[in-house]
């Protein structure tokens, strides 16, 4: 299940399994939360400028996988390279 306020926002995903990244330009002050299934580490936590916020919706995998998610703000007109998270791969999601 998607938390509410995440619902009806736009986003981009990365597929698992391989190298991926995206690099986000904010238009306007930007809320963005990333959802990954494994604890990024707190260097990649520190780049990101992103802090834990709870537990996200689950895949329908034998495992039951539970995504993870952390939240970031951008200013209008910064940059952010957000590499893939996890081996599932990572969604950017902004609102």
């Amino acid at each position: 299940r998607v938390p509410e306020k995440l619902m009806m926002q736009k986003f981009t995903a990365m597929p698992g399994g391989q190298a991926a990244w995206i690099w986000l330009k904010a238009t306007s002050d930007v809320r963005v939360v990333l959802m990954t299934s494994v604890m990024p580490s707190q260097e990649i936590l520190k780049l990101l400028k992103a802090s834990y916020v709870g537990e996200g919706p689950q895949y329908s995998d034998a495992g039951q996988t539970r995504l993870q998610l952390y939240e970031t703000i951008l200013r209008r007109g910064e940059t952010r390279f957000v590499p893939q998270l996890g081996w599932t791969g990572t969604a950017v999601i902004s609102s």
